[in-house]
């Protein structure tokens, strides 16, 4: 069983404390704590916008939307968007390019990425994308 428990910047350590102690009073033999960085998941404005991107440039390019996805995230990738990984955690790589992990699963640092891979595959491609404000 996994309990996942957010703290703040701001929030006590004396608070952090008695949420372990409670959660190790549950399991006598022990818990594992893992501390990682907490990051805001994207809105459905961000979502609405990355859609309209994706549909646009589309139409725009007569590339399926599909396309339009999978060479977004090969840009992203670049700049440290995450790969995808098999079961034995080894990065997953198709027509000889990595595989970036599903924008569903992407947190609102990594969707930023995504949207701006979308303007630069615009931009490589002579592409106007007006109007779209973020």
């Amino acid at each position: 069983m996994v309990k996942q428990f957010v703290f703040h910047r701001g929030d006590s350590s004396s608070e952090l404390c008695s949420t372990i102690r409670q959660f190790i009073g549950e399991y006598p033999n022990g818990v594992t704590v893992t501390v990682e960085p907490y990051y805001q998941q994207r809105t459905g404005k961000q979502n609405a916008m990355y859609q309209l991107l994706v549909h646009r440039l589309s139409t725009q390019s007569g590339l399926p939307e599909e396309y339009i996805r999978e060479e977004a995230k090969k840009i992203a990738i670049g700049w440290g968007y995450p790969v995808k990984r098999d079961e034995q955690g080894y990065p997953i790589e198709k027509d000889g390019s990595f595989v970036g992990i599903s924008s569903r699963d992407a947190n609102i640092a990594q969707f930023k990425m995504l949207i701006e891979g979308l303007y630069q595959l615009a931009l490589r491609n002579d592409i106007i994308l007006e109007d779209v404000k973020g």
